[in-house]
């Protein structure tokens, strides 16, 4: 549930056109259609539909 966890560290695993990808930031917003995370790059924005999955990372 990204809503909820909006502010934490996450990775996502992404597919888009064929190509997938891991992606580290942080959740600045979620909604019923995707979520967008702070990342160094900037802002980007996923669709569910090309999540795979994605996991919260814990600060030890």
């Amino acid at each position: 549930d990204f809503l909820r966890n909006i502010g934490r560290a996450m990775k996502i695993r992404v597919e888009i056109d064929g190509v997938k990808s891991s992606i580290e930031g942080k959740i600045v917003s979620a909604d019923e259609t995707g979520v967008t995370l702070e990342t160094v790059e900037g802002n980007l924005v996923f669709a569910y539909s090309n999540i795979e999955f994605g996991k919260v990372l814990l600060k030890w």
